[in-house]
C-alpha cells in the first residue's frame, strides 16, 4: 500500500477535527444525504480484537484499570444492540475474540507512527500472538503520554497539526496477501483535551464506538470503499460515523456515538437517551425544615440541533421525593451542554426515602430519569412540667402533667406516645392533646397516702426522638384545707432561694400545726430536690 492511499485513507475516514474548527462538528446541512453501498466488502460478524501497544498496560495499575474497562466495552458494544443500527448494512452482531498487550517499547513523551502500528500487528500475527481472518478487525489502543501521527495529523495538541481522536484503516500482509482492518485509538482522551461536552473517558468509548462501526461498514477505505456518502461535504468524511458526529447517546452505561441510517438520520441504540444525567446527595435535612438544594446534573448529548445549543428554558424537571409528593425542579445552565436542576421540599417525616429526579426535552420529548436518596433526621421535643394537682388521695381525676414542642411543624398529637411515672411504683400512659402553642401530656392516677411524689413524664414521637418532664406532685388526704400542686422540674425552682417565699399555691392550713408540718415538709422534699441547697420559707398572715 503506497503513502498516498494511506494519506487519503486519514484525511476523509477519520474522527479528528483541525485546531481553526470548533471541537464538536455540526451535522451538513445538505437537505438530501445519501448512505450508498459503493460495493466493498463489510464485516458482517465482526471479531474483535483489542491490541494493547506498550508494557504501561500491564506494569501501570491504573492504565491496566482502564484496559479491563475498555475490553468490557468492547464487548458490551459489538454484542449489543448499538450493531442492531447497522442490520441495513448487512452487519450483525460482533464479539470480542480476545485482547492481547504488545510489549512494544513506548517511553512517555514519544510518538508512534500509524506504520509503526501495523508493523506491531504483523509482529503479532507472525508470532501466533494472534489471527487474521476476512472478519476480524483489530483496535489497538496506545498508552498514556504516548502521542500517534498519521499523515501529519496527530492525536497531541502542537500547533498547525490537524488532530483526531481516533481513525481506523486497512493494509496488505505481505506473507499472505490478506488484508488486515484495524482502528485506532489514542489513549483515553485522545486529542488530551475535552471535546464539550464530553469527558476523556467519554470520548474515548465515542470514538471506539465510531471507529468500529465504520471500521465493519467500511473495512477497506482507501482501497475498495462500502458504505458511504459519496457527495459528503463534510470535512470529517462521508462514513455513517462521521454523517452523525455530534450527536451522541447514552447507552448501557457509556456514551456513544449515533450512526447514520441509510436515510442519513443519526439513529441511537434502542433504550438510549441523549442525556448524560447523575443525581447528586444524598440529600440531608431535618424533618419539618425547607431545603433548596442541586438534586441532579445533566449533560446534553445531542449537539447537532439545526436552531442552536439547547438552554434551560428548552427542559423541564420533575421531582418525585419518595414519599408520594412531587414538585418541579428548576433547570439552570452551568456550561455548554451542561445543566443543573434545583428544587426545594420539607419532609413531614423522619426517614430514608428514595428520590426520583426527571428531565423531558421538551423540543423533541426524548426524557431520563435516575435516582438519589434523602436522609431526614428527627427533630428534638421540648417538654416542660405543668402545674396541676389531685383533690384527694384515693380520686381519680384528669391532670394536666407536661406540655411540649416538636421542631418539626408538621408534627401532630397521633405522632407521640407518653408514659408517666408516678413515684409510688405506678406507671400509666398519657393522652397526648394538641394546643395553639404545641402539646399537652394528659393522665390520672390514684394514690393511697398523702405526700409528696416526684413524678416523671416520658414523650416519645414515631420516629423515635425523646423528652422528659419531671416534677414533685404534693398529694394531700381528702377534705384538706388549701391547694395541691404538680410543680416543674426542681432544676426551676433555684429561683426560689431565699430570702423568697413559696408561690402563693403553696398555702399554710391556716396557721395550724399542722400546716406548718406540711411546710416544713414541703421544704425538706424541695431541698432535696434541689441538691440540698439552702431555702427559706415563711407562713403567711
Amino acid at each position: 500500500m503506497n503513502d498516498s492511499r494511506h494519506s487519503r485513507s486519514h484525511r476523509s475516514r477519520s474522527l479528528r477535527r483541525r485546531s481553526a474548527r470548533p471541537a464538536v462538528e455540526p451535522l451538513e446541512t445538505r437537505e438530501l444525504l445519501s448512505v450508498v453501498d459503493q460495493g466493498g466488502p463489510v464485516l458482517a460478524n465482526a471479531q474483535v480484537e483489542t491490541v494493547f501497544l506498550g508494557s504501561q498496560w500491564n506494569s501501570d495499575p491504573a492504565q491496566a484499570g482502564v484496559m479491563n474497562q475498555l475490553n468490557t466495552y468492547v464487548s458490551t458494544l459489538v454484542s449489543g444492540s448499538y450493531f442492531n443500527l447497522m442490520t441495513p448494512y448487512g452487519i450483525g452482531a460482533g464479539t470480542l475474540t480476545g485482547s492481547l498487550v504488545a510489549n512494544t517499547n513506548l517511553p512517555a513523551g514519544s510518538q508512534i507512527s500509524d506504520s509503526q502500528i501495523q508493523s506491531a500487528i504483523l509482529n503479532e500475527l507472525n508470532s501466533g500472538a494472534v489471527s487474521n481472518n476476512s472478519e476480524r478487525l483489530f483496535v489497538v489502543y496506545t498508552p498514556q503520554n504516548v502521542e500517534v501521527s498519521a499523515s501529519g495529523a496527530t492525536s497531541g495538541t502542537e500547533p498547525g497539526l490537524g488532530h483526531f481522536a481516533g481513525y481506523h484503516n486497512n493494509f496488505i500482509d505481505p506473507a499472505t496477501n490478506q488484508s488486515i482492518s484495524y482502528a485506532v485509538i489514542p489513549f483515553p482522551g485522545g486529542i488530551n483535551g475535552v471535546v464539550a461536552p464530553l469527558n476523556v473517558w467519554q470520548l474515548t468509548t465515542v470514538a471506539t464506538s465510531h471507529e468500529i462501526a465504520e471500521g465493519v461498514t467500511d473495512p477497506d477505505p482507501s482501497t475498495n470503499p462500502a458504505w458511504l456518502d459519496p457527495n459528503s461535504t463534510s470535512n470529517l468524511g462521508s462514513e455513517i460515523g462521521d454523517l452523525a458526529w455530534g450527536n451522541f447517546g447514552f447507552w448501557n452505561g457509556y456514551v456513544v456515538q449515533a450512526l447514520a441510517a441509510p436515510n442519513d438520520q443519526p439513529t441511537l441504540p434502542v433504550g438510549s437517551t441523549p442525556f448524560l444525567m447523575s443525581a447528586a446527595g444524598p440529600f440531608i435535612a431535618p424533618e419539618g425544615t425547607s431545603f433548596t438544594t442541586i438534586v441532579a446534573s445533566f449533560t446534553d448529548l445531542d449537539t447537532s440541533y439545526s436552531q442552536g445549543p439547547r438552554t434551560a428554558g428548552d427542559f423541564t424537571a420533575t421531582v418525585a421525593w419518595g414519599n408520594g409528593q412531587t414538585s418541579p425542579g428548576t433547570v439552570v445552565q452551568t456550561g455548554p451542554g451542561q445543566f443543573e436542576i434545583v428544587a426545594s421540599y420539607a419532609y413531614p417525616n423522619a426517614g430514608g426515602y428514595t428520590v426520583s429526579i426527571g428531565v423531558t426535552d421538551m423540543i423533541n420529548g426524548q426524557s431520563m430519569v435516575v435516582a438519589g436518596t434523602a436522609n431526614v433526621s428527627d427533630q428534638p421535643i421540648v417538654a416542660t412540667s405543668a402545674p396541676s394537682g389531685l383533690a384527694a388521695a384515693r380520686s381519680y381525676n384528669q391532670h394536666i402533667l407536661a406540655h411540649f414542642i416538636d421542631l418539626n411543624p408538621y408534627a401532630n398529637a397521633t405522632d407521640f406516645s407518653a408514659s408517666i411515672d408516678w413515684g409510688n411504683g405506678q406507671t400509666s400512659a398519657g393522652y397526648v392533646v394538641a394546643t395553639a402553642s404545641g402539646f399537652e401530656v394528659i393522665g390520672a392516677n390514684a394514690y393511697q397516702t398523702p405526700g409528696f411524689y416526684p413524678v416523671t413524664v416520658t414523650i416519645v414521637d414515631s420516629e423515635g426522638s425523646r423528652a422528659t418532664a419531671s416534677g414533685v406532685l404534693d398529694v394531700v388526704r381528702p377534705g384538706a384545707a388549701g391547694s395541691i400542686a404538680f410543680g416543674p422540674a426542681p432544676a426551676y425552682h433555684r429561683a426560689f432561694h431565699p430570702p423568697k417565699i413559696f408561690p402563693s399555691f403553696y398555702q399554710s392550713f391556716n396557721g395550724s400545726r399542722e400546716g406548718e408540718s406540711r411546710l416544713q415538709r414541703l421544704e425538706f422534699a424541695y431541698r432535696r430536690n434541689l441538691f440540698f441547697h439552702p431555702m427559706e420559707t415563711r407562713r403567711r398572715g
